[in-house]
């Protein structure tokens, strides 16, 4: 009993408890036989009865602290124990023990910051690393053409026209010859918000250095949107007075014909331009009439691309017969644009009376009638020095009628046939032209299924032809070995050895050079 009241008392209830004890220990034994005597001894057990409350209320409030002590000391080792646990399952957990153990002090507002801010942190590396993890999987079931394409579109590029002035012959480009020369990146080919965010940033900051001829603006391209922000009158202003930029992009996708007009007109006058381009444009009779009369006016314009446009009515005849009046014109290039039978004529018919540098044909899905009549016509284009026909379908009398051009064009300097369905066949009747060309320095023929077949050929036609510093020949079904016979055949036709020592004994010079290039301390 005296053990359960201890353990119950707490508080208030102190007096009653005690008052409880000490009737409880009057019945003892002991006090019954002082019961017995006389009047005279009620004074000394009334003193007895004071002092042994007196010494009990004192027992027992110092029993109560001993044990008040013990819990305190029990729960301060069992919070040190979880805290010791809790440290071996995690390091966040030890803290807010220890914060229990020490106190039990309240989460302050920086703490749940910083603690919110490490989950964070943690969660972003798990998922980085998982997406890593998930892309390198992906990676190793996708070709070769789907990867650049993932790496084109997420790194997009600035195109580079197909034939800069000044190239050295031999020196090629990867957008020139690559599949992906195509230029997608309109719009709709990027649905990233924040890439879409930062282009329309960067072309309202052209757009205004471009009112303002701000020095440092080298390329701009000008449509739909442009237009809502400024009227044409101001833009075709603007375009007249710059003195900085050297490509124009105009893109009528959306666009009013009346202010695409307007935009051209400021053309006649500029003296900066070098490259203009049409995107996405309907080339119709009253747009050609506009374009050439400004292009008759401008001496600078050099280059002329036409990218995925449309022609209506007589635009294309009307278009091509005044780029024949403008003599700074002396590159052309027609990318994606649907070229019908008579189309085509107009464009092969022109071609020789224009003075061309380069052409470019790319995706034109040009007929077989069409494709002879064009090559045919190349012939009398002497003046031609780079030929680029990619993602066309060349056929056997086609390729008669290329081969009769290449021997006419003394200037030619580089030759592209990307793509083309080119056989082993093609490649003898092509070998057959370059054979005595002593001027063709770059051949790309990539993309040409004619096999190791089609590798004698040119291997033969470079022991026979060391003009030629550049061929390229990827993905033509070609073996390793074949491979290594162009290159040692290149690799002769590239040094100035080849006018000392026969193929043998300069390939091993080579060979020598590049071990010691690799190992410049190793010691003979």
């Amino acid at each position: 009993l005296y053990k359960v009241l201890i353990c119950h008392f707490r508080g208030g209830r102190k007096f009653a408890l005690s008052t409880f004890f000490i009737k409880m220990s009057s019945t003892d034994p002991s006090s019954a036989s002082s019961n017995g005597e006389g009047k005279n001894s009620k004074v000394s057990n009334d003193a007895k009865d004071s002092q042994t409350r007196q010494d009990i209320e004192n027992k027992m409030f110092a029993v109560s602290g001993t044990d008040e002590k013990k819990a305190d000391d029990s729960g301060n080792q069992t919070s040190r124990m979880e805290a010791r646990t809790n440290d071996e399952v995690d390091g966040d957990n030890k803290l807010a023990s220890m914060e229990t153990v020490q106190g039990k002090e309240e989460e302050t507002p920086r703490k749940r910051k910083v603690k919110k801010k490490r989950t964070v942190m943690k969660t972003e590396d798990e998922d980085s690393i998982r997406s890593e993890a998930d892309e390198n999987d992906l990676d190793e079931n996708l070709t070769s053409g789907d990867k650049r394409e993932r790496r084109r579109r997420r790194r997009p590029q600035a195109e580079s026209y197909p034939d800069e002035e000044g190239s050295e012959g031999g020196s090629e480009s990867e957008s020139d010859y690559s599949e992906d020369s195509i230029d997608d990146s309109d719009d709709e080919e990027y649905d990233d918000e924040e890439y879409q965010k930062k282009k329309a940033k960067s072309q309202q900051i052209k757009e205004k250095k471009l009112l303002t001829n701000a020095p440092g603006l080298k390329e701009i391209e000008l449509g739909e949107n442009s237009l809502i922000r400024y009227s044409p009158t101001d833009l075709s202003k603007a375009i007249r007075r710059n003195t900085h930029i050297q490509k124009l992009v105009l893109n009528e996708k959306n666009c009013d014909p009346v202010s695409f007009e307007i935009l051209i007109e400021g053309l006649d006058k500029n003296e900066s331009i070098v490259q203009l381009e049409f995107r996405r444009a309907e080339i119709t009779k009253d747009i050609a009439v506009e374009l050439y009369t400004a292009l008759m006016k401008n001496t600078k314009v050099k280059k002329f691309c036409m990218k995925r446009c449309t022609f209506a009515d007589s635009g294309l005849a009307v278009l091509f017969i005044g780029l024949q009046h403008c003599r700074s014109v002396k590159h052309i290039a027609i990318e994606s644009c649907n070229l019908s039978d008579h189309s085509s004529n107009i464009v092969a018919s022109a071609i020789p009376l224009m003075q061309l540098q380069s052409i470019r044909l790319q995706n034109t899905q040009m007929t077989d009638k069409g494709m002879r009549f064009f090559l045919g016509n190349l012939a009398k284009a002497t003046t031609l020095e780079s030929i680029n026909v990619s993602e066309e379908k060349i056929s056997e009398k086609a390729m008669a009628k290329l081969v009769f051009g290449i021997q006419r064009c003394t200037n030619l300097v580089r030759l592209v046939l990307f793509d083309c369905g080119l056989d082993e066949v093609a490649i003898e009747l092509l070998a057959e032209a370059i054979e005595g060309n002593e001027k063709l320095q770059s051949i790309n023929l990539s993309k040409n299924k004619f096999g190791n077949e089609g590798a004698d050929i040119l291997i033969d036609l470079l022991k026979s032809n060391n003009a030629i510093k550049s061929l390229k020949c990827d993905g033509c079904r070609i073996s390793r070995h074949e491979k290594r016979l162009l290159k040692d055949a290149l690799r002769y036709n590239s040094t100035f050895l080849k006018s000392l020592f026969s193929p043998e004994v300069t390939l091993s010079i080579l060979d020598s050079v590049g071990l010691f290039e690799q190992n410049p301390t190793q010691k003979s």
